[in-house]
């Protein structure tokens, strides 16, 4: 594709001159070369990417321009971030070539105000070019034929592009003018106004008028009553628009109103910026301002809240005058029965009526203040649910059913707001009920879910500090808290207070304590019926303090029960109390109400019970261990117990006191009553809990019952618990673990099924008998001809990858190999396979003490795998266990006694006894063993590739398996173990006179540059002398040898130092060196010379390679710049 800026072909040169220079190079200062046009009329798009780079504003105003005057920008593939201009059917073009007072010409018509964005156009003495469809995008609020009628009436000529192929242009000739304008109807006194007003609507023709558009110019502040009449006077003679319903009853509904534009709203000169700023944002109708609009709009320079305050009123004062006025009254709200009034209130300069506001400008004033307080929706949940709700409300505003009886409302007003009757009976019934239908719009789940949402948008710890304080009945200490954070006591006690009043507020905010008022009537209550015990606390603790009046309505558990407790042991001392009968009478005269069930737990805590027909009441009577320690735990709002000492005494010395006898007179006695009890389960880490099925949601156990009757009716016998669990997680309390969910299931259907024995959670078909995982993971294995994943096994089954991984470990027909398990048919392999494979074992580890199992995996595959549809053994993993179980089997049929380390070796145990099983010293060993002469370094990797040995584990570490088999180099090439070389006194003390010799006072011996006559007389070692040979004989007498690691350099450079050097390495030896000429060159290539000169380093005649490596320089704190120079970093 031809690079390009091309003008469109209907344009002649100087047309294209006269464009360049206004627009181009007027602005750049600059002048551009047309010569280099061809003949498509284009320009080279460098001069765009060199603006993107220097001059980014310019360049996003070229890109528009572009588009307004369809020329087109074309990129190679991935050579540049610019579009094509798409000319389409029907683009209609100015094709006027004589000069135009732009600047007039905008000025006269509103409709081309965006143009004002572009000084340069004003500047153009022509519009030559200009495509008037592209207009439409700087300003969505323009309609095409609009542009041709003002085009037309100016006579600028206009034409219309019809061929998609090239740039030519097809003139579609003159538009007819004989419709009627508005201007000549009216006279140039009221044009200024009238026209101006209609063509903001843009409207200038007689027969684009519509009732709605008349209304909407007729509630113009600026169209007074006289201006009104003499549009209805003259537009009445040419046009058939009934006027009469024009009356302010009918005008806008709540949807028309949002379909305005926003520049009917906002149509003074210093609504600009605001304009500009909804224009850039996609905002073209008051219905696209949303809160998310508005909080990107505040940001813009010039739009603070100043202007986001305007923004409002604008829209609310509008809507006073446009929306149909006789509904305003019963869309108005009472302020304090809604969600977040009081800040609303508080941002509202002039209410027409105390706390009443309409439920429009109750929506705009919310939106505001969401955006001024700049509130996260992501940590303020409802305010994202209340602004959808309320969207709803402002387009149906009608009330709700259900509405509760105005007394309520007004009782439940003088108990929250603490006024009296008379205050509160200023306010219309109608204005109540409508108020209270809008709260229940607006926040219409209970308190309880609020409360769950509230909680969840806290941090972990400010949750956990809030929780213990505030939401249990036995607070932690600020201490507990501090140690369990990391903080101290008093940062713990000003965390408690900030979240309590921020809690307390948004509690005010929300009006649920209205809301709960209503929902009970107003009537004395259980907060328990209402609200979990966590929340119980949680109103307890911070509404009730702050609102202690509620204490006598909003009773907690503890007062309930105290006031309870009081009454019934009053009436029973009294003798007034008996039967059972009479306890019910009781409480209802008291205005009490009490299942059988508290009315029972309140007879308990008196130390009185029901005799056997649960008619009279007796005095307490012996109660079992299990009762006792219920009761202990109602008593102290426990949820779970912990089976230890502590809770042993403190329960046996409670039921002392309360019972007059100990639960046990032994901690095991007392630890027996949670095992193999069907009233307690147990919920991990030693706590316990009691079962009461009413705890639980049973419709959703009673699914898991269908779903696993449905899972044994596909054909499967036995299920894990997990997958079950899994199957209806989502219907579970989240902290409840797949362990407890089968001790309820058990428990709930004791009979429907057989349940697994000791620590297995299984469940088998009824009437099967239970079998172990590993025999249930065989019987599966067995129908499947291929490996099967684990994960696929924990998806089907629920069990668990360590407990595959377990069971295979202690079951040889099981075999895992990587994330896959499959079964062996481990009988038959001890039929067909075993004699051969024991008599090929036994023969070779008769020869050396260590085996690889890569070794007998190949045997197998050469010589038995003949019988692998039998055996089904076709892996190593599975040979391996094989061999695991034929040496477990009595008489054990192995010469020798064996052990398999690491899944890599079988060695014979009885040759090497304390053989070290790390990988770091079997190896090593493996590698001396095969050695029986001298042997190279590749025949030595080959070895330890075919025992299994993976390349990289072999790079990574042959020198230290080399070092610790003692294998050390006789030659170039060669390695032999340092036992074979023939030591002798004679050889030792030539060897070390020579060594002498040769230091003489240096600190290290580079072997590189000595010559082999040097070693060439000394005696017999068995091995021919070499550099290398001389320089292992040497470390045998005290020396160190060093070498260059190969990921350093791939060198013979060999260096010896005395057994008390300071040097550890050849490194140290050549970093110590570069330090000394650093201070007469740091040239890296010299002084890569130099070390080659030593025979440091070996020679290179490229000066490119004469350098060290990266490992080096880093290792040993050196650095090279960008010209080559070696320096030292601090290290």
């Amino acid at each position: 594709m031809e690079e390009g800026i091309f003008f469109p072909n209907f344009w002649s040169d100087d047309q294209v001159d006269n464009w360049i220079t206004t627009f181009i190079t007027n602005k750049m200062n600059t002048s551009i070369d047309l010569d280099n046009f061809d003949s498509d009329k284009a320009l080279s798009v460098d001069l765009l990417r060199k603006l993107y780079v220097k001059n980014r504003l310019f360049f996003n105003e070229i890109i528009q321009l572009f588009k307004l005057f369809g020329i087109k920008v074309q990129v190679n593939h991935g050579q540049g971030i610019f579009g094509v201009f798409k000319w389409q059917h029907d683009t209609i073009i100015v094709n006027d070539t004589r000069f135009v007072d732009v600047k007039d010409f905008i000025s006269r018509h509103p409709l081309l105000n965006s143009l004002n964005l572009f000084p340069s156009i004003l500047a153009y003495n022509s519009l030559f070019g200009l495509v008037l469809n592209q207009l439409i995008f700087v300003n969505p609020t323009i309609e095409i034929d609009n542009l041709v009628q003002l085009f037309n009436v100016d006579k600028i000529k206009i034409s219309t592009y019809s061929k998609l192929t090239n740039f030519e242009i097809q003139e579609s000739g003159e538009i007819n003018n004989s419709r009627l304008r508005l201007d000549q109807l009216f006279d140039k006194k009221q044009q200024s106004l009238i026209v101006n007003k209609f063509i903001q609507l843009g409207i200038e023709y007689v027969d684009e008028l519509t009732l709605s558009k008349i209304k909407r110019v007729f509630a113009d502040s600026e169209i007074e009553i006289k201006q009104q009449q003499e549009i209805e006077s003259k537009l009445t003679k040419v046009t058939e628009i009934d006027f009469k319903k024009l009356h302010p009853e009918n005008f806008l509904d709540v949807e028309d109103f949002e379909s305005m534009p926003v520049n009917f709203v906002f149509n003074k000169k210093t609504d600009n910026v605001i304009l500009r700023s909804f224009q850039a944002h996609g905002v073209t109708k008051i219905s696209q301002i949303t809160v998310e609009k508005l909080r990107v709009i505040c940001l813009t320079p010039g739009i603070g809240n100043k202007k986001l305050r305007k923004i409002i009123d604008n829209i609310k004062d509008i809507q006073q005058k446009y929306i149909k006025t006789k509904n305003l009254s019963s869309y108005s709200v009472f302020l304090p029965m809604i969600p977040l009034s009081a800040d609303v209130f508080d941002n509202v300069k002039h209410l027409k009526e105390p706390l009443i506001l309409s439920i429009f400008s109750y929506f705009w004033e919310i939106n505001y203040f969401i955006v001024i307080k700049q509130l996260n929706w992501g940590k303020n949940p409802l305010i994202k649910e209340l602004i959808q709700n309320l969207q709803s409300i402002v387009h149906v505003p009608q009330e709700t059913t259900n509405i509760p009886s105005v007394n309520i409302l007004r009782q439940a007003l003088i108990l929250d707001l603490n006024k009296d009757q008379q205050w509160v009976n200023q306010y219309s019934d109608k204005l109540l009920n409508y108020s209270w239908s809008i709260q229940q719009r607006l926040l219409p789940h209970s308190i309880e879910y609020y409360l769950n949402q509230y909680i969840q948008t806290m941090d972990e710890r400010a949750r956990d500090i809030f929780k213990n304080r505030k939401m249990i009945k036995e607070p932690l200490t600020l201490e507990a808290l501090g140690r369990r954070w990391g903080i101290t006591r008093e940062r713990v006690r000003q965390m408690e207070t900030k979240y309590s009043v921020k809690f307390y507020n948004w509690w005010k905010q929300q009006r649920f304590t209205l809301k709960l008022l209503v929902t009970t009537q107003c009537k004395q209550i259980k907060l328990k019926d209402y609200l979990n015990l966590e929340y119980e606390y949680l109103i307890e603790n911070i509404v009730l303090e702050n609102q202690p009046f509620l204490k006598n309505i909003w009773l907690t558990s503890d007062a309930y029960v105290k006031q309870a407790t009081e009454i019934l042991k009053s009436k029973i001392n009294d003798g007034k109390a008996h039967y059972w009968t009479e306890i019910d009478s009781i409480f209802h005269e008291y205005n009490l109400q009490l299942d059988s069930h508290e009315i029972e737990e309140l007879l308990t805590n008196l130390n009185y019970s029901l005799d056997e027909r649960r008619q009279r009441i007796i005095s307490k009577k012996h109660l079992n261990k299990s009762e006792i320690i219920r009761r202990y735990c109602q008593k102290n709002n426990f949820a779970k117990i912990k089976c230890d000492e502590r809770n042993y005494h403190r329960i046996n010395n409670w039921s002392q006191q309360e019972f007059g006898y100990q639960i046990s007179e032994t901690y095991k006695g007392f630890c027996g009553t949670f095992n193999n009890n069907l009233e307690i389960i147990t919920v991990g880490k030693g706590y316990y809990k009691f079962f009461n099925k009413n705890d639980y949601n049973l419709e959703v156990f009673e699914t898991a019952k269908e779903m696993l009757n449905k899972h044994f009716a596909d054909g499967y016998h036995y299920s894990r618990d997990l997958w079950l669990y899994n199957q209806i997680k989502d219907q579970l309390p989240k902290s409840m673990t797949n362990d407890e969910f089968y001790q309820i299931f058990q428990r709930l259907y004791p009979n429907d099924f057989v349940y697994s024995d000791g620590r297995n959670n299984d469940i088998f078909v009824n009437g099967s008998q239970p079998i172990k995982i590993s025999e249930q993971i065989v019987r599966y294995l067995k129908t499947q001809q291929l490996p099967i994943a684990i994960q696929d096994l924990n998806n089907e089954f629920g069990w668990q990858d360590y407990t595959i991984r377990q069971e295979a470990s202690n079951n040889s027909e099981i075999i895992v190999d990587g994330n896959k398990v499959f079964w062996i048919n481990i009988k038959a392999a001890e039929k067909v396979l075993a004699p051969k494979l024991i008599d090929f074992i036994n023969t070779n580890l008769n020869k050396r003490p260590i085996l690889s199992l890569e070794i007998v995996y190949d045997y197998y595959n050469n010589e038995l795998n003949d019988q692998i549809d039998t055996t089904h053994i076709y892996n190593k993993s599975a040979v391996t266990s094989l061999i695991r179980y034929l040496n477990n089997l009595k008489p054990n049929r192995f010469i020798n006694k064996i052990d398999i380390i690491n899944n890599t070796f079988i060695v014979n145990v009885d040759m090497l006894p304390d053989i070290k099983k790390q990988p770091g010293e079997i190896w090593p060993l493996y590698l001396s063993l095969q050695v029986s002469n001298k042997i190279t370094e590749d025949k030595l990797k080959q070895i330890a590739l075919t025992a299994g040995l993976s390349e990289s584990s072999w790079n990574q570490n042959y020198r230290s398996y080399m070092e610790k088999a003692d294998l050390v180099p006789v030659s170039v090439d060669y390695y032999a173990k340092r036992s074979d070389i023939k030591r002798s006194p004679e050889a030792d003390k030539a060897v070390a006179n020579t060594l002498n010799n040769l230091f003489g006072t240096k600190d290290f011996l580079v072997l590189t540059l000595l010559s082999e006559a040097i070693w060439m007389d000394l005696p017999d070692v068995g091995y021919r002398w070499t550099r290398e040979l001389f320089a292992t004989y040497a470390t045998l007498l005290g020396y160190h040898f060093y070498v260059w690691p190969k990921k350093m350099f791939r060198s013979n450079c060999y260096v010896l130092t005395r057994n008390n050097s300071k040097y550890q390495s050849m490194e140290d030896i050549v970093a110590h060196q570069i330090r000394i000429w650093l201070s007469d060159n740091s040239n890296q290539a010299q002084i890569y010379d130099q070390a080659a000169e030593m025979g440091l380093v070996p020679k290179r005649s490229d000066k490119i390679k004469k350098c060290f490596s990266k490992e080096f320089y880093q290792n040993n704190h050196f650095q090279v710049d960008e010209i080559g120079n070696i320096s030292e970093v601090d290290s």
